[in-house]
């Protein structure tokens, strides 16, 4: 993807209306479902989303204690006119984040997120995480990843998504790997409504879940 594209399309998905139309439009409601499952949060649980865009997937997630961060100030906006009764939001960049903090959470999110870092911030971001997480939390994540014999439609709106970083589903865990313990991984080609290669994982702080 070029530079000049990859800008003009940030733009346009950085406001906060065009972002949700296009989320609804690929499957939002149903994405933020499964996605639900895959978090498995309890009521009572400390949820920390990292890149929480509009926060959608809070209604997803009831009796929570949720805390959301993003570095576009729409989508803060957004998310808290939308939900400032039940999380609290912050406007701050993955690369601001720091372990320092006596505040540990049960499920850390980071759903879209690695593709549209390197390699180097993402191993920073991963420390972080573990100092963040709870004894017995989990970090979920999902991103866009090229696959052997993949559907050419999907590999060619992966290589022209606005992340720059999309990844192997290798590369992904072996950067989650320098630091956690990736409990389980997993890759959909049905996850939207358009052809599309997603890859979840499910990382702790050492051993299996």
């Amino acid at each position: 993807m070029s530079v000049k594209y990859g800008s003009a399309l940030e733009r346009i998905l950085g406001k906060s209306k065009i972002y949700s139309l296009a989320m609804n439009l690929v499957g939002a409601r149903s994405t933020k479902e499964y996605l639900a499952q895959e978090i498995n949060a309890l009521a009572g649980h400390r949820v920390l989303d990292i890149g929480c865009g509009t926060a959608t997937i809070l209604n997803f997630l009831p009796g929570v204690s949720y805390f959301g961060i993003d570095s576009n100030p729409n989508y803060i906006a957004k998310a808290s006119h939308a939900f400032g009764r039940q999380g609290n939001f912050r406007c701050i960049s993955v690369d601001d984040l720091t372990g320092e903090s006596a505040e540990k959470f049960d499920r850390i999110l980071l759903l879209g997120v690695l593709h549209h870092l390197t390699d180097q911030q993402i191993q920073s971001l991963v420390a972080v995480i573990k100092e963040l997480l709870s004894e017995n939390g989990r970090l979920i994540t999902y991103d866009g990843v090229f696959v052997p014999k993949q559907n050419p439609i999907a590999r060619l709106l992966l290589k022209l998504d606005r992340g720059r970083y999309v990844r192997s589903e290798q590369d992904y865990l072996s950067l989650l790997s320098t630091v956690l313990s990736v409990s389980h991984s997993h890759v959909r080609h049905d996850f939207l409504r358009i052809p599309y290669s997603v890859l979840f994982t499910t990382s702790v702080r050492g051993g299996k879940i």
